[in-house]
Parts: C-alpha cells; structure tokens; sequence
C-alpha cells in the first residue's frame, strides 16, 4: 500500500467517526422509550424472580405466592405427598368478593392484604379495605368478618411481644414503662446517648422533650431486646433538597464518602428489661467494620425464640471479609461461627442464611 493509499484510508475513517459524532450529538434522548423500561414496568412483565415458602406450624405444608404478567397466584404445597396447588380459584375468590362489596373485582390484581395462616383456626386469613376475611382451604368458603380494630398503639411506642413492656426514646436516650403505665412514670434506662450517636431512629433530631420511635428489636420470649447503634459524629455532612414542599428544603444527614477516613461505627447492646441492666457485645475485630446492614436476610442480624444468643454478620469495610457470630446475650462475649472472603467482595444478592434450631 502507497503513501497516497494510505493517506486515503486515514483521511475516510476520521471522516466516518467525525459524522458518527455530528450523528450522536445531535440525537435527542428517548424519554418516552427508557419510561416503558423502569423498574416498575419492568417488574410486572418480568414478575417474580423468587420463591418464599411460609410453612404452617406442625406440619410439612408451606404455601407461597408467584406473579406474572398473567396475574400473582397463591399456592399451596404438601411436601410429603409432593404435590402442588392453587390456594384458590382466582376467578372464584374474586366473584365471592365481589358479591360482599357489591363492585367489581380483578381476579389477575387480587389486593389480599395480611394474608397468613392462623393455627389456631386451621383457617387463611387476610383483608381487603379493613374488612377481615377467613377462607377455607378445604371447603372453598369465604367468610366475612369484621372490621379490623384500629391500631391505638402510638408510633414512638415500641412493645414486647408479650405487650408487657414499652420502650421509647427521648433525647436520644431509651425509657422503660409497663404497658398500662403513664409515660411520665417511664425510667430512663441509658445517659450516653447523644445527636449522631443515638437510640432513637431519628438521630439527628434535636428537640430534647419529644418522644421518638426507638431502635429496638424484641426477642420473642420478651426477656430480653437489643438495639443497634450508629456512631456518626465523626462523619460529614450531605445535603438534599426537598422540592415536593411548597417552599424547597434543605434536609441536612451524615453520609461517609468514598475513601473518606470517617465512617459510621457499630455497636450492639442487649437490655434485660426486668432489671434494666445491659451488655454490649464484644464485637470489635476489623477497623471500620460493620455489624449486619447487609440488604437481606433480616438485615445481617438474626434472632431465634430464645433470648440467650444473638446471630450477627461482621463484615470488613469492603465487605470482602465475613465472620458469622454467636453473640451471647448474658455475657456480651462472641464466638465465632465461620469465616469466609470473596475477592473483590460480596455480593449479597446472592447470598442467604438461616439459623435452624437455635443454631
């Protein structure tokens, strides 16, 4: 090939990319196009992408729920026969519910909100407008019940499962109260509770007498609650503005930067609510570790009927490194389950624990 060939050549292909990019810049984007492709769309074509069973107590039966682009089904499975099948008759549950409130039902879009087994009543629960429902798996029967009982239980308050306690913040300190108790008898039951360090959910607040939601989590026998807590003070501040007032906002919250040598550090205290006594769990390892936070599984910290143990992830700050521990809830100390690193790091979208038997 000669020097003018070549020269050609150079010359055709600059021209070529010169209007491919006149082309690409002058190419508006296709609002209207990337709108049928979001998220939300997208999830009723796709449908579900995965299973949960709710097994029934005592028994080897689990029901679960799947949608797609037809409609979401209820399902019902014995797994020692190993069959499968329909909860109901779509077309039928949504013909019964259109006779109880005289207008018409989708039997595809279904809205059965709560809906669960009750053991007690060997009998599928669930409700739609506030009305409860009980159907029948066997006889196909739908019954109609009452209105459901407003909840009076305040959003600041945060009961045992056994409704005989109440914990609360304030300041961002915990307050302890008996159910039937007026607030103004509560015991303060922490003094080291600050802004940016704090028990309450909104832990940037800053009025000193109102009472707020507490980051508090109950064990199922109700002996014992814990609470886990964020150290911000230390992380800069970021910023967004709420435009859906009448007048813009300014919403100021800690946020750590990438790289940013400040971060958000853990810690795990267990309260003994009879006493007022509390531990903190002797979880320190890693610099800038986390305690849980993963987006599954419970959040990364697990709980079983016993108040004895408690079950947590610990993950290094680029999440290549995990230890599953079982923190003893009397003593604060932690053992450690397994360990296990992924390079570059986890990917949590794939991955699931469970603890069986009180692990």
């Amino acid at each position: 090939m000669n020097k003018l060939t070549s020269l050609s050549l150079v010359v055709l292909l600059m021209s070529f990319s010169l209007s491919n990019f006149s082309s690409a810049q002058n190419q508006k984007a296709n609002f209207e196009l990337a709108e049928r492709f979001t998220t939300q769309k997208m999830q009723k074509m796709v449908g579900s992408t995965t299973v949960f069973p709710r097994w029934i107590e005592d028994t080897n039966n689990f029901w679960y729920t799947y949608e797609n682009s037809q409609g979401k089904n209820w399902y019902f499975v014995n797994s020692e026969r190993g069959n499968k099948r329909l909860l109901f008759d779509q077309e039928e549950m949504a013909a019964q519910l259109s006779e109880s409130f005289s207008r018409t039902f989708n039997a595809k879009d279904l809205d059965l909100k709560g809906f669960d087994y009750d053991t007690d009543r060997d009998l599928f629960t669930f409700h739609v407008d506030s009305i409860e429902f009980t159907y029948n798996i066997n006889g196909n029967r739908l019954i109609r019940g009452d209105s459901l009982a407003k909840n009076d239980r305040t959003n600041w308050k945060s009961y045992s499962p056994d409704s005989s306690y109440v914990v609360f913040a304030k300041h961002h300190n915990l307050f302890i109260m008996g159910k039937d108790d007026h607030d103004s008898t509560a015991t303060q039951i922490t003094e080291d509770g600050e802004r940016w360090f704090s028990y309450q959910f909104s832990d940037g607040d800053t009025s000193k007498t109102e009472k707020h939601r507490a980051r508090v989590n109950w064990f199922e026998d109700s002996k014992k609650f814990w609470v886990k807590r964020q150290d911000k003070r230390k992380v800069d501040d970021l910023w967004v503005i709420n435009s859906l007032k009448k007048r813009p906002e300014l919403e100021t919250y800690k946020y750590p930067m990438p790289g940013e040598e400040d971060i958000f550090v853990d810690e795990i205290k267990v309260f003994d609510p009879a006493t007022t006594e509390h531990i903190t769990l002797d979880t320190d390892k890693w610099e800038d570790q986390s305690l849980g936070g993963a987006y599954f599984n419970q959040g990364g910290i697990f709980e079983t009927d016993r108040s004895d143990f408690l079950y947590i992830l610990r993950r290094d700050r680029t999440w290549s490194k995990i230890d599953v521990l079982k923190a003893n809830t009397s003593t604060g100390e932690v053992e450690i389950l397994f360990s296990e690193e992924s390079k570059p790091y986890f990917n949590t979208r794939f991955a699931r624990l469970a603890i069986i038997n009180e692990g």
